[in-house]
């Protein structure tokens, strides 16, 4: 899937402007007066533009490897669901920031994306690969000692979401204690609260878990911790591994309609097993970048 953005933006070649492009599913949740809309991202991926100079300014060019299997868009939109895709378009520039977003129409022609060049796709893959870079980095904390190197994914990361989440939790969970105690509301508030409860735990353990994954050149260790404190281990020797796989682990939603998928990174071994060894990559090329990372800082190959 691709396209062009003219904005009258100054042209400057330093600015970077990046593009994500989220396949979304629209559905009506509850029943009766309690009906809402409520949407669940599917996929999501996210590039740096090609700029060039434009009469209006600037032009954006972008492409997207959209993969097989993902509905196209509902232009009719008659039923209770349906599917469609949103683009953003966000940038930190001098003075005010851009943050935009569109909904686009997304069918499989194999036809619009042609007019875009290799040559425009390839020059904004050096700029694309630094933003991955620090990204990944920012995320993770490498050490090493000796022939140990450890990879530590820190708590505290998505603290503004997490944060929230478990703000509106307790509110929920303390509105179903108020309709059992002082309302009589025992089933109401139960599901309320029990609703809240869980959504709060859910963003506190979120919140306050890390990951740390070594390797000292002969095995591959990951030691989930809560608090600093081991919850989970799990083992492989670097012979033993096969390849790698990736699943969108969470997503989040704020307003406008913005969804953020969150992407996890498995390996898997020879006999079936499975070790997790990254998580909260944000889109799918930035997750195929960290993958490229984790193999070549763990010394895993695929087989």
């Amino acid at each position: 899937m691709g396209g062009t953005i003219d904005t009258n933006l100054p042209y400057d070649s330093n600015n970077k402007f990046l593009l994500t492009l989220t396949s979304i599913h629209s559905y009506i949740s509850g029943s009766g007066k309690n009906r809402s809309r409520r949407e669940r991202a599917k996929w999501q991926d996210e590039v740096v533009a090609h700029t060039e100079l434009c009469a209006a300014g600037t032009r954006l060019v972008f492409r997207f490897d959209v993969p097989d299997g993902l509905s196209e868009s509902d232009a009719r939109r008659s039923g209770d669901s349906y599917d469609l895709w949103r683009l953003g378009l966000s940038a930190d520039l001098p003075g005010i920031d851009v943050d935009r977003s569109f909904e686009i129409p997304v069918y499989a022609t194999a036809t619009m994306s042609r007019g875009i060049t290799d040559f425009e796709v390839a020059s904004s893959q050096s700029g694309q690969d630094a933003v991955y870079d620090k990204a990944i980095r920012e995320l993770v904390r490498v050490t090493s000692d000796g022939l140990l190197k450890t990879l530590t994914y820190p708590m505290g990361r998505n603290i503004v979401s997490n944060g929230a989440a478990i703000l509106i939790g307790a509110t929920f969970a303390a509105c179903g204690w108020f309709l059992i105690v002082q309302e009589g509301q025992g089933f109401f508030g139960s599901v309320f609260g029990g609703v809240g409860l869980l959504l709060a735990i859910a963003a506190f353990y979120m919140l306050f878990k890390s990951l740390d994954v070594s390797s000292d050149g002969i095995r591959i260790r990951s030691v989930r911790r809560l608090f600093g404190i081991p919850i989970r281990r799990r083992e492989m020797r670097r012979n033993d591994f096969l390849r790698f796989e990736h699943s969108s682990g969470m997503q989040t939603q704020s307003g406008g309609g913005k969804h953020v998928m969150f992407y996890k990174v498995t390996a898997i071994g020879r006999n079936g097993e499975e070790m997790l060894i990254g998580e909260g990559f944000r889109g799918e090329s930035r997750t195929d970048a960290a993958i490229r990372f984790l193999s070549q800082e763990l010394g895993l190959t695929e087989a």
